[in-house]
């Protein structure tokens, strides 16, 4: 500190000595050596701490420091603006251990931590360290001696989201990780994402024709009897219920100056709201509600098509139009955080993508998972689609929207033509996989991280996308495909469920859609009404080991009404099974010739359900 005051009264003369550092001359008289909230305003020349992890190749990966210098020289083998997230922290909080840093940003980490004196003062718990607006504004107030303001802040979040200039990037970033208030500053970095089939091809034009005119009259198609969508409709429509489609946005004539009309937002609580995140379309200043303005208020349009229909098969109106949603009655929230970056000129920063890429930013990802975790009134987050990577801060928001929000969290697993790398949010703890089911009950699609799941089919709304230069206009119906489809069915039975029982928490939510399940298919009739599966077992011994009587009983629930039972008998390799009761338990006498091993099947059957269930009987005289 005392070095730095120094060099201020002779600065000309050390930048005449000094002229090859980083750092502009001004960077000596930017304030006191020890500011208020204890920010070390060191020469950035000083001896550093050494690196966490290598230096950066041609394209970083899973990079970790403590060193400015190299951050920057990693930051800038990124692109992206030097744009950086800013992890905030309360003063005193240890900051997050670089091995957990990097598991967070599932192998695409390009980050600084603050220097440690050891791992005990490591935090090594993923998410966010503890935090607050004294954190916050004591950042703010650093950054601004630097002449840097956050595009992204609010005083509530755990993050800030800044673009560095160039010429100030090595002094801001030594800054940042030597403040007491920073947890860590990670690049802001873009990641590939997936939708399925329907993204190939250059034109991006919906590849399944539309089946109907935009006026047809059946409102409810296959999606809704598979999962027995209209009995549960007895109970509720969804109304009060809110799901979040974090998407490509939704659909939007430029020359009519209207959304797709079968996703009007008829009330604050009824319909499709649309919501912006991506900032790129024309810069965050330019996005409504000025500078800094972090939740939603950017582009919402559709560049792809996708995001148009996910939202319809959650929320499309009942209007006779198309058809209908599955909570026609609640509120759907189009979330827009993909991007086309033939639309954004952000190809060069992914490695020369082409003008059909898409992919996600870490900040548009997190801001609007912190929208909705700042919003109570979100049950539900879909996210039909698979990424090849994402940053640590989405990961951090995603564990705070299931543990400390009771946001249900839910993504495809994927369909065959994905790369088998493309896995996140998916293989997230807290995130539900959603796979898909062919029309007649078959597995579609990869069964990794599969817990759910649901039809890979409907009838919803469409966009029709010119070319890849081109945002998209409503179009179709049409039908919608693959686990995309499936991630957003299961949404909107889960946004069923939380209205018809507001009290249940995401875990219980979870269970209810993965315990009701029928053959593997989330049953919304099930779900709503919490109707349990037939299921039966045997109880009864499974060693036999003297001659005697042997009685084994059934155990069944999830009845409904009577319950009729048929017991069968196998001898130890015979192919043929022989009837032997129809009563609630069964008894067999064992002699001493009796020696060999034997099955037992007991099937079940109340109502419209049956169940089975076999034992083997090991018998040892």
């Amino acid at each position: 500190m005392r070095f730095a005051s120094v060099l201020r009264p002779v600065s000309l003369f050390i930048c005449l000595a000094i002229s090859l550092l980083l750092v502009s001359c001004d960077q000596f008289s930017s304030g006191p050596a020890v500011s208020e909230s204890g920010e070390l305003n060191a020469a950035i020349d000083r001896e550093v701490p050494a690196s966490l992890s290598e230096p950066p190749g041609e394209a970083a990966q899973d990079f970790v420091t403590t060193n400015p210098k190299k951050l920057a020289e990693a930051l800038r083998t990124v692109g992206n603006e030097n744009e950086v997230n800013v992890a905030l922290r309360s003063k005193g909080a240890p900051s997050i251990a670089p091995n957990v840093l990097k598991e967070m940003g599932d192998g695409s980490v390009v980050a600084g931590v603050p220097k440690g004196t050891g791992n005990g003062d490591r935090r090594t718990e993923p998410g966010f360290a503890s935090s607050g607006r004294e954190a916050f504004q004591g950042l703010l107030t650093s950054l601004e001696a630097r002449g840097v303001e956050p595009y992204r802040a609010d005083p509530e979040s755990d993050l800030m989201s800044l673009r560095i200039p160039d010429d100030k990037l090595v002094s801001v970033l030594a800054t940042l990780l030597n403040h007491p208030h920073v947890d860590y500053v990670s690049a802001n970095r873009r990641h590939r994402i997936t939708f399925g089939p329907e993204t190939e091809g250059s034109d991006r034009q919906s590849s399944v024709a539309p089946k109907a005119g935009p006026n047809g009259s059946n409102t409810t198609d296959v999606k809704h009897s598979f999962h027995n969508v209209t009995q549960a409709w007895n109970y509720t429509r969804g109304s009060g219920a809110k799901v979040g489609i974090l998407d490509s946005g939704f659909a939007y004539d430029q020359n009519a100056n209207q959304y797709h009309q079968d996703g009007k937002l008829l009330n604050a609580a009824t319909g499709i709201k649309k919501m912006g995140f991506v900032d790129d379309y024309d810069g965050v200043e330019n996005c409504s509600g000025g500078n800094k303005q972090p939740y939603g208020n950017c582009v919402p349009w559709d560049d792809q098509g996708h995001g148009t229909s996910m939202a319809g098969i959650v929320g499309a109106n009942d209007n006779n139009r198309g058809a209908v949603g599955i909570m026609p009655e609640g509120l759907t929230v189009s979330m827009k955080i993909a991007q086309n970056c033939g639309i954004t000129d952000g190809c060069s920063f992914g490695g020369n993508w082409s003008d059909d890429t898409y992919f996600l930013e870490d900040d548009d990802f997190y801001w609007a998972l912190e929208w909705a975790n700042q919003d109570s009134d979100i049950g539900v987050l879909s996210m039909s689609f698979v990424a090849e990577s994402h940053g640590p801060d989405p990961h951090a928001e995603l564990l705070d929207a299931y543990n400390q929000h009771d946001i249900l969290l839910l993504s495809s697993t994927g369909n065959p033509s994905d790369p088998d790398n493309f896995d996140a949010p998916q293989s997230l703890s807290t995130v539900i996989g959603v796979g898909g089911l062919n029309a007649d009950g078959s597995s579609y699609g990869k069964e990794d991280n599969e817990e759910v799941s649901a039809l890979s089919d409907g009838r919803t709304m469409d966009a029709y996308c010119p070319s890849s230069s081109d945002f998209c206009e409503p179009f179709g119906p049409t039908y919608s495909c693959c686990t995309s489809a499936s991630t957003a069915i299961v949404a909107g039975i889960a946004g069923l469920v939380r209205a018809h029982e507001p009290s249940l928490s995401a875990q219980e939510v979870k269970d209810r859609l993965i315990s009701t399940a029928r053959g593997g298919r989330v049953d919304a009739l099930a779900a709503v009404t919490n109707d349990q599966p037939l299921s039966v077992g045997i109880n009864g011994p499974q060693t036999l080991t003297s001659s005697g009587t042997y009685t084994w009983t059934a155990n069944v629930s999830g009845e409904d009404g009577a319950v009729s039972y048929t017991w069968e008998y196998k001898p130890a390799g015979s192919s043929t099974w022989t009837q032997v009761g129809t009563q609630s338990s069964y008894s067999r006498t064992l002699y001493p010739y009796n020696t060999s091993d034997f099955r037992l099947r007991l099937t079940v059957t109340s109502g419209d359900e049956s169940a089975t269930r076999e034992a083997l009987i090991n018998v040892n005289i």
